[in-house]
Parts: C-alpha cells; structure tokens; sequence
C-alpha cells in the first residue's frame, strides 16, 4: 500500500476522525500512544534529522516504543 504523508494538522483531523468513527475516546491504549504522537507520527518529526536511519530500521525502533 501508498503510506500518505500528512502534516500535522491533517494528523490532527485523521486522529479525531478515527476516534469519532470508532467511537472510543476514552481508550487508555489509544489516549496513551496520542499522548506521545510526536515520537512515532511522521508528521510530527519531517524536521529531525534521523541519520539516514532507514524506514523499517524507524519502525523496529517505533515498535519498542509500544
């Protein structure tokens, strides 16, 4: 699949939408991860620079987050 880049107010939109259509605001699972969305949104980190670290090397690193 195309993975689409979004800015951050499009994050912001897509996030509330999701929230919306599954109807569970209050999801601890779901309001912790938002809580650190500038570690794992690509919309929230375009401007750091990552050392050339590849894209499946960022999720290996992204998954240990979680």
């Amino acid at each position: 699949g195309t993975f689409q880049k979004f800015n951050e107010s499009e994050f912001e939109d897509k996030w509330k939408k999701m929230i919306d259509t599954w109807n569970c605001p209050n999801q601890s699972w779901l309001l912790k991860l938002y809580s650190i969305r500038e570690k794992w949104a690509p919309a929230f980190n375009r401007d750091i620079f990552s050392c050339n670290i590849n894209s499946s090397k960022k999720s290996e690193n992204t998954n240990n987050i979680f």
